[in-house]
């Protein structure tokens, strides 16, 4: 049989028939597949970045919670080291205010034998028919008591002042100054 198409070379192959539209069709699929193969690659390369992300994300907001809390706590031990500087300021005005107090204490004590011989004589022999009247010896406890109500009362003001309370180390170093006191 013989072919219809004209042959410019005089050859006629039945085998094979080229044809330009089918081999472009050809190279357009090869490329369609090599195309559709990058974009699933970079599909799935978006994905792992998006999971990437979204891993990152939640690390960022633990470490900002995180932040939070130390924060919080750096603002506590600020705080707490700021009232230990107060307390120690207040406990040295505390020192300075016990020292003037023993040295006024001192000086009394050295003028209470400047008092007349015969004053003296005469309160202790007025105490004495007191305690004899009254049969026992509630008259010098009342005294010392009146006393340490006055000192007690004397460092409640202070300790106030101060914004201090009597289990603090100020209150205690007032409390022993008290004894000491009526010790004397």
């Amino acid at each position: 049989m013989a072919s219809c198409l004209p042959t410019t070379s005089g050859d006629i192959s039945l085998g094979k028939i080229e044809s330009p539209v089918v081999e472009k069709d050809t190279s357009t699929t090869g490329q369609q597949k090599v195309d559709e193969s990058i974009l699933e690659e970079l599909q799935a390369q978006l994905q792992n970045n998006r999971s990437q992300i979204e891993e990152l994300s939640s690390q960022i907001k633990a470490l900002n919670h995180d932040n939070q809390k130390l924060h919080k706590q750096l603002q506590t031990a600020t705080n707490e080291l700021q009232k230990k500087v107060t307390d120690s300021s207040n406990e040295e005005i505390l020192r300075t205010e016990i020292t003037q107090l023993t040295e006024e204490v001192s000086q009394l004590r050295c003028l209470r034998p400047a008092l007349a011989p015969s004053h003296s004589q005469q309160l202790q022999q007025e105490n004495s028919e007191l305690q004899k009247k009254i049969g026992n010896s509630l008259a010098s406890d009342i005294d010392s008591i009146r006393d340490s109500e006055a000192l007690r009362r004397t460092a409640d003001r202070v300790l106030a002042k101060l914004k201090m309370g009597r289990q603090s180390t100020s209150g205690k170093a007032i409390d022993a100054f008290i004894r000491e006191l009526q010790k004397g």
